[in-house]
């Protein structure tokens, strides 16, 4: 595989992370307004207040991977640390993203070149 097929698999992981992330706590609030166990308006739950941050910068950072941007580097080193306590498959996600975004090809895709 070529750098940008490792670089576009990883974007695709990311992306589907985040985006099976944001479907459980869309899901788990209806499923708690549901239950009435929140008397205020959805926007302002404690799930979609505390927990829809996390979802989203998952898919920023599939975002910035597969367009690589020289942040979505960093981004995607540290959710692979957080990736690591979710045995076995985040460790497995965690270890290749931390492999590739280690490389020396996986580097120079994401430096920033001048025009």
């Amino acid at each position: 595989m070529t750098p940008q097929d490792h670089n576009k698999t990883l974007g695709f992981i990311y992306g589907l992370i985040g985006t099976l992330a944001l479907v459980g706590v869309i899901v788990a609030t209806a499923l708690a307004m549901r239950k009435g166990a929140f008397s205020n308006p959805p926007s302002t739950s404690p799930s979609a207040l505390y927990f829809l941050p996390i979802p989203l910068l998952q898919l920023l950072v599939a975002y910035g991977v597969l367009r690589t941007k020289p942040w979505a580097r960093i981004l995607a080193l540290l959710f692979s640390v957080l990736y690591v306590w979710i045995f076995p498959l985040g460790t497995l996600i965690a270890i290749y993203a931390w492999w590739f975004l280690h490389t020396t090809s996986g580097k120079q895709l994401y430096v920033k070149t001048k025009a």
